[in-house]
């Protein structure tokens, strides 16, 4: 058994195709498997929820909240015709509107491998693609339908693009390059320009100046701005300065800070502490890599400059930004990757191959318990509304005209969440006319809340005005006497 076993890692590490083959089944198993178990998270719930309205309403291009014109969730909307693709093929359920996100994430590392067996060996590409598949906020955002993964998968596209057009001296890369960036601004917005920075810093510091003078570079960039463009201007024309406040609003926040909006960490430590508590098992790999390539600075080939760049030219700026989240770091993770393969670049062909068997072993156990146990599914995807799925059943009982009334801090994803999945529409109040609402409330009237310091509050002192008509951990549905 274990001859069998080594000649069948052997014939796999022997070949290209078989260890792409193999990292795009490891990849398609944690992106893929047990992927509609779960329900969606708060954003993700919003985002399908405006995904769905778009096909009811047969308006692809205005994002609606409730039916209603919305722009405060600042996204442009490719997320959401990636959704309505998945909805219209599977259904708009918890598998249908991740289904192109996990695809689009499966070929953003198909691409990956691709590149760095050109550029660096099918070794180093293999054990990259396993570090990045199994990099927990990659894989859980892979596994979500919210604008991270797609835009990642944009970010790698475009920045591989470039690397190939500037390396082989192929100038059709140079238009992909600018088809994915306009991709990729159509996905997030502003934090496109990040891959520009990337570029920017590179050309500059490897004083790459020809490529500034090349009219293919500057035209590809063209070739993205026709992308992106033609929605902004759809939109400002219909909308006006609506659009242009709501839809910048959050971006502009995002250097200033988020606050009386949300509450945002802004650390300047944030980040080094979401590194240190998110990158295992690979913390250690991606130190002792860039402590290499730090130390053989010199004599780093440009690939691996590129890489690091890759990571420092955005890191830098995320810091700058008064606002942090996590899943900024996410179109960081491949350089990661990449610079914690630096710590294998010292071995032997024959170490190499020993410490491929490791990672392909490690990879296959780790699927096996993931297919066996439901793993992912109650971790990483089953998020904010665990406690609120469970209610879905009754909620689906309630008349179907009564609108269920909720507090305008829960709009977003509870209106999202009741519509998307018990069909039901809602009414959002601020919190002294939510009070005032449950006091005078007729009999019947349902209202929902999240268990926080002003549900016990409110819950306490009409506590005679309601019967408790579903209750979980996190969430309660109340129905007024």
């Amino acid at each position: 058994m274990k001859e069998k076993l080594n000649n069948f890692f052997n014939t796999i590490i022997e070949s290209k195709n078989g260890l792409l083959m193999l990292a795009i089944l490891v990849g398609g198993i944690a992106f893929f498997n047990w992927l509609g178990i779960s329900g969606l998270s708060k954003d993700s719930v919003g985002y399908a929820e405006i995904a769905r309205e778009m096909v009811l309403t047969g308006d692809y291009l205005t994002p609606q909240e409730n039916f209603e014109p919305s722009f405060k969730t600042s996204k442009p909307p490719m997320l959401y015709w990636l959704e309505v693709a998945g909805g219209k093929i599977f259904g708009f359920n918890n598998f249908g509107v991740k289904f192109f996100v996990a695809l689009l994430s499966l070929f953003g590392l198909t691409a990956f491998f691709l590149f760095m067996e050109r550029y660096y060996d099918k070794y180093n590409a293999f054990i990259a693609c396993i570090i990045l598949t199994f990099t927990q906020q990659y894989l859980h955002h892979a596994r979500s339908c919210v604008t991270d993964a797609p835009f990642a998968a944009f970010f790698i596209f475009t920045l591989l693009c470039f690397w190939i057009a500037r390396a082989e001296n192929r100038n059709a890369f140079y238009y992909l390059m600018g088809i994915f960036f306009g991709m990729a601004v159509m996905t997030r917005q502003m934090s496109a320009v990040f891959i520009l920075f990337v570029i920017f810093a590179y050309i500059i510091f490897n004083r790459e100046f020809k490529i500034f003078i090349n009219p293919h570079f500057w035209a590809a960039l063209f070739v993205g701005a026709a992308i992106f463009m033609p929605w902004h201007i759809a939109m400002y024309k219909i909308h006006g300065q609506k659009f242009l406040h709501d839809y910048f609003f959050a971006t502009s926040h995002t250097i200033t800070g988020y606050e009386g909006i949300m509450d945002v960490p802004s650390s300047m430590f944030e980040y080094a502490n979401i590194i240190l508590s998110n990158y295992w098992p690979w913390l250690i790999l991606f130190v002792y890599g860039l402590y290499k390539q730090i130390k053989a600075f010199k004599s780093l080939k440009k690939v691996d400059y590129f890489f690091l760049l890759w990571v420092a030219v955005p890191f830098v700026i995320f810091h700058i930004a008064k606002a942090k989240q996590s899943h900024y770091l996410n179109p960081l993770y491949p350089a990661f990757a990449v610079i914690g393969v630096a710590s294998f670049r010292d071995f032997s062909k024959e170490k190499m191959k020993t410490a491929v068997k490791v990672f392909m072993a490690i990879a296959l156990i780790v699927c096996a318990v993931f297919i066996g146990f439901k793993l992912l599914p109650k971790t990483l995807d089953d998020q904010h509304l665990r406690y609120a799925m469970p209610a879905v059943p009754y909620l689906r009982q309630i008349d179907k005209n009564e609108k269920i009334t909720i507090r305008n801090e829960d709009k977003f994803y509870f209106s999202s969440f009741l519509l998307f999945y018990a069909g039901k529409y809602s009414v959002a109040l601020d919190d002294t006319p939510f009070a005032e609402a449950l006091e005078s409330a007729p009999a019947g009237k349902y209202f929902m809340l999240n268990k926080d310091a002003f549900a016990e509050d409110v819950l306490k002192k009409y506590a005679d005005k309601f019967d408790k008509a579903y209750e979980t951990k996190k969430i309660v549905l109340i129905r007024a006497k």
